[in-house]
């Protein structure tokens, strides 16, 4: 089990990181991120840019426990997903046409998309918190591994958007490339 915690927390904790980073790539993409905000109804400026301060720190604290408190940082990143979520439901029962900005660029409009990336995130938190059975030493080659897969996992998840596209389109909707060498 410990091995399932550890690719739990790497998952979870590195799409965090992503969000973060991607928010404080540049000046652009948090100007963009803080403007996004607004959509959700709040008009004043400077709420919009106290609330982007806190939703980048909240991301930034649970990075930091799923690093140093791995039951607690689940947990809090859980509750952190599903906060975004309801934020997310609150404003399409409003009819608000919401952005996604949560990696800083711009994923589309928010919906069940998002939801469901939100859910994954949840259920892979939550199945971390499943108790570690064995006390055994952990092989150095598993644990290497299964980083490995959660670190694909994670990056999956912050490009959820552009798997869809390339997934969902056909071969004749997809842009043609040349590939000469």
């Amino acid at each position: 089990m410990l091995y399932l915690e550890v690719c739990c927390r790497v998952v979870v904790g590195l799409v965090f990181l992503l969000a973060v980073a991607g928010k404080l790539r540049g000046r652009a993409e948090l100007t963009a991120f803080t403007e996004s905000l607004g959509s959700f109804g709040l008009r004043p400026a400077r709420l919009r840019s106290a609330l982007a301060t806190t939703v980048i720190a909240v991301e930034a604290v649970a990075v930091v426990l799923l690093a140093v408190a791995p039951r607690l940082g689940l947990g809090f990143a859980a509750l952190v997903l599903v906060a975004f979520s309801g934020a997310v439901l609150a404003a399409k029962a409003t009819g608000r046409e919401v952005r996604c900005r949560c990696f800083g660029a711009d994923g589309g409009l928010m919906g069940r998309k998002h939801l469901i990336r939100n859910g994954v995130l949840v259920a892979v938190a939550l199945t971390g918190l499943v108790p570690a059975t064995s006390a055994a030493t952990p092989h150095l080659g598993l644990l290497a591994a299964t980083t490995s897969a959660a670190v694909l996992a994670a990056v999956a998840l912050a490009h959820w958007d552009d798997l869809r596209f390339v997934l969902r389109a056909g071969p004749a909707a997809r842009p043609a490339h040349d590939h000469h060498h």
